[in-house]
């Protein structure tokens, strides 16, 4: 009789300590890049910026700007000259679970590069 309430405190404990490892990323880009009329050209299409963040055993991996460090990476890599301005920006999260032990979470941030004209 112990043997089994042993086995279920067990199954429980193990429940409750990875209870808390799902984790959600969502996040939210806006553009103020007003593209109504005709008075601008594309300078690069299709620009991409990458972060990613990995948790172990559900320990680890929180991170809350995953998309403004994608964003970062996207402007060290692509910086913006004078009347440039980010347009068609999306965002893709990409979720990689290795043996079901380590979850790798990468942010890719995409943008079209235009130039206003003068």
């Amino acid at each position: 009789m112990r043997i089994i309430i042993f086995k279920y405190v067990a199954i429980f404990a193990i429940f409750f300590a990875f209870n808390g490892c799902a984790q959600i990323y969502t996040g939210d880009m806006l553009s103020s890049t007003s593209l109504q009329s005709a008075n601008f050209d594309y300078v690069r299409q299709n620009v991409k910026g990458t972060a990613f963040t990995y948790a172990i055993l559900g320990i680890g991996g929180r991170t809350k700007s995953l998309i403004h460090k994608a964003k970062v990476d996207l402007l060290t890599n692509y910086p913006l000259r004078s009347n440039q301005a980010l347009a068609n920006q999306t965002v893709d999260f990409h979720t990689t679970i290795f043996l079901g032990v380590v979850v790798v979470v990468e942010c890719q941030v995409y943008a079209d590069i235009i130039e206003f004209n003068k």
